[in-house]
This record gives structure tokens, C-alpha cells and sequence, in this order.
């Protein structure tokens, strides 16, 4: 879940660059610049939203599996 939301991240960079502009340059996204802001600023925050919920659960596990090892 962590890899996937730096993964979307960086495709979002790289699509900017694909289509002419620089690296998370979201005018490019769409024909529309503001469209393409919108959806490059969406893209990105889902991106966040995996990777900060992958690290808490992460965390969260951590934390929940810390007394079963002692037996």
C-alpha cells in the first residue's frame, strides 16, 4: 500500500513530463489547464492518502503483534 501510493506519485510526475511539461507539472494533464490542475492536485493527494494510510497500519501492526513474540 506504501509502494502504490509512491507509485501513483511518481507516475503523476512522469505523465507531465510525457506529455511536454516538467516533472508534476499538471497544466499538461488535460487540454483544459485548470481541468489538468485539478486532476494532477487529485491524483496526488490519493497518492498521500495510500501512503500515509499504509504507514499506519504498518504502525498500528507493529505495535499489536509487540507482545505475541515473548509467548
Amino acid at each position: 500500500m506504501i509502494a502504490l501510493g509512491v507509485l501513483l506519485h511518481l507516475a503523476v510526475g512522469f505523465a507531465g513530463l510525457y506529455f511536454g511539461g516538467n516533472f508534476l507539472d499538471y497544466f499538461v494533464l488535460d487540454a483544459d489547464p485548470v481541468t489538468g490542475q485539478h486532476r494532477g492536485i487529485f491524483w496526488i493527494e490519493l497518492g498521500v492518502a495510500f501512503t500515509v494510510c499504509g504507514v499506519l497500519l504498518k504502525i498500528f501492526y507493529l505495535f499489536a503483534q509487540r507482545g505475541q513474540d515473548q509467548g
